[in-house]
């Protein structure tokens, strides 16, 4: 038999391996620490430039210490961006940054808050004439329903004394949450001041103190008070205000139809008409 001549064998097609493309990276955003959103907003440098005129309006006394001060120490950042005091290789904040810092201060503080409160008024402990008076008020806060707590059931207090301020990280919680009226600030190290001119914003907070806030606002002889003024003290009032006037005559308050605003406006006529036991005890 003659031998076959084998036939060649097909060469079998081969697909050059296609390349895996690179998979997309999702750009994960780091969570911004306070330094580091107020960064994008405008510099250290900026912040200090606008501290300083701040300081320089409500706090002259403070303002050429400020401007003339050399530090020793420095301001550094942390990795995440946060602010921290070195001196001599020592940091305030123990190297985890202001904001980590103050957040551990802070929580511990709220579980028990340092608190100065007066109790319910005795008149064993006043003269005749304040116990007397002592007496009556508070029986009839009584009967009107108030009722006294013997502690602060909440975090609102009218003063606050704040010992110690750093870079102030933990300022702007501590008056929000207590909606204190004043704010007291001790800080020995002047040092501190200085720096926090760069990371905190102390023009916002003397604005917030230095305005008309208030919950009632009162306003005697309205028709003698400009409109602008009463609408700046207006807007800055957390629940209502209150005003008379002698009617002899129209004035803006009719010019801007506010009688006309029935679930926003009570009026009430008074006259010595109404209160004749006031007039006969004259």
């Amino acid at each position: 038999m003659a031998a076959r001549t084998p036939e060649p064998k097909k060469k079998a097609s081969k697909k050059a391996a296609k390349t895996p493309k690179p998979k997309k990276k999702t750009a994960k955003k780091a969570a911004r620490t306070p330094a580091a959103e107020a960064a994008v907003e405008e510099t250290p440098e900026e912040l200090r430039a606008r501290n300083l005129e701040a300081f320089e309006k409500h706090m002259p006394q403070v303002h050429p210490f400020l401007v003339n001060h050399s530090p020793q120490s420095t301001l550094v950042y942390t990795e995440d961006g946060e602010p921290d005091v070195e001196f001599r290789g020592v940091r305030l904040y123990d190297g985890v940054g202001a904001f980590t810092y103050a957040r551990k201060q802070l929580d511990t503080f709220w579980k028990n808050p340092s608190r100065l409160f007066f109790n319910l008024m005795d008149s064993k402990n006043l003269d005749s004439h304040a116990g007397l008076f002592g007496a009556k008020l508070m029986k009839r806060a009584m009967d009107d329903g108030f009722v006294f707590r013997k502690v602060p059931d909440s975090k609102d207090c009218y003063f606050m004394v704040i010992m110690g301020i750093g870079l102030a990280p933990h300022l702007k919680e501590l008056i929000d949450e207590t909606k204190c009226q004043h704010v007291i600030m001790f800080e020995p190290n002047m040092e501190f001041l200085y720096h926090s001119t760069f990371v905190f914003d102390w023009g916002e907070l003397f604005e917030k103190f230095t305005g008309g806030r208030r919950d009632i606002h009162f306003w005697n002889e309205l028709n003698n008070i400009h409109r602008l003024s009463y609408m700046e003290g207006d807007v800055r009032t957390r629940l209502f205000t209150i005003a008379d006037w002698n009617p002899y005559g129209e004035f803006w308050f009719h010019d801007d139809k506010l009688a006309e605003e029935k679930g926003n406006v009570y009026i009430h006529r008074l006259t010595y008409h109404d209160t004749p036991e006031v007039i006969s005890k004259r």
